[in-house]
């Protein structure tokens, strides 16, 4: 199938979202320089703060290569399917056993681990040279080394290699119909299966200050409270002692969609509270909507206001 049918019917086609391996050949090329080239679509993203939406597949990596192959186009003979899961705050790899003496912790051992497609690939590549196709490589390297993704031999050890690998969905394209598309559920047995790991990303403490980005405690909060709403504070914690900021909603819609406005309430946040304090009483800022804009433009007047809450001492005297 041509990338350009390929693309253009992506939401019709089944594995055109999905990641694995493919075989492709640049079109209308002289024999001499005809290659296929055998890689792998869509690496997962590993993220510790938000969801990457926009993850590699086969549609997004035959657009990247059509862009410079354009002229010319490009075919797309088989593919392979790679399960992939992405879990915020998880990176999934193939981890390698834990040497005797090593304490570190998960995330400082990524970088020994492995993705399960990039383990698919090299196996795709190892059953290629093995079934007799011939690696390309730079003038400059040496026989036996070669690292790219361009074979020379026959489409039906392409399709081979893919097979053999065992387990996975393999389409098979004959032609630019879909109906034309042959799906085959690959169940080998006595193959490895490999099952990746779900390895915690290391936190940044840093980015729970900021206003823009989800928290994962409760010590700032922007809530609308009636009056019998709000929470006794004789029957809280020390610890859990907050900053009570109350808006009407039309000022917390602001809040939510104006980022700037965000930024204005963690200036507040930030009001330091000294032990001596009374710790039954949590400090309340009353607020209208313009006086909240002035936090929000730094007016002078403003930050003085919260330079002198942040400077706030209670004697231990006047508890009583």
């Amino acid at each position: 199938m041509d990338f350009t049918k390929f693309i253009g019917r992506k939401d019709q086609i089944e594995c055109a979202k999905k990641a694995g391996l493919y075989c492709v050949l640049q079109s209308h090329l002289p024999p001499q320089f005809q290659a296929f080239r055998c890689g792998l679509a869509g690496k997962p993203v590993d993220s510790a703060t938000q969801f990457k939406s926009a993850e590699g597949n086969f549609s997004s990596r035959f657009a990247q290569y059509l862009n410079y192959w354009m002229p010319t186009d490009a075919k797309v003979f088989a593919c392979l399917t790679v399960p992939r899961k992405s879990i915020l705050g998880f990176a999934e790899r193939v981890m390698p056993e834990i040497l005797e003496g090593d304490n570190r912790e998960e995330y400082a051992r990524l970088h020994l681990g492995k993705t399960l497609i990039q383990i698919r690939e090299r196996q795709y590549h190892q059953l290629l040279v093995k079934y007799g196709m011939r690696r390309l490589g730079l003038p400059t390297t040496e026989v036996g080394k070669e690292r790219g993704e361009f074979f020379r031999g026959d489409l039906q050890t392409c399709i081979r290699a893919l097979r053999s690998i065992g387990t996975g969905d393999l389409y098979i394209f004959k032609g630019n119909n879909i109906d034309q598309i042959e799906k085959i559920t690959l169940k080998k047995r006595g193959i490895d299966q490999t099952a990746p790991d779900q390895v915690t990303l290391r936190a940044n403490p840093d980015r729970a200050a900021r206003p823009d980005k989800p928290r994962d405690d409760d010590e700032f909060s922007v809530t609308e409270l009636d009056d019998e709403d709000v929470p006794n504070p004789n029957s809280l914690d020390e610890d859990d002692l907050p900053l009570n900021i109350r808006a009407d909603k039309l000022t917390i819609d602001r809040i939510v969609n104006d980022p700037s406005a965000a930024r204005a309430i963690d200036q507040l946040r930030q009001v330091r509270r000294s032990p001596r304090l009374a710790v039954n009483e949590p400090i309340v800022v009353n607020m209208d909507q313009n006086q909240l804009n002035r936090v929000r433009r730094r007016s002078p007047r403003a930050m003085r206001a919260v330079q002198a809450l942040q400077q706030v001492r209670r004697s231990p005297r006047m508890n009583n």
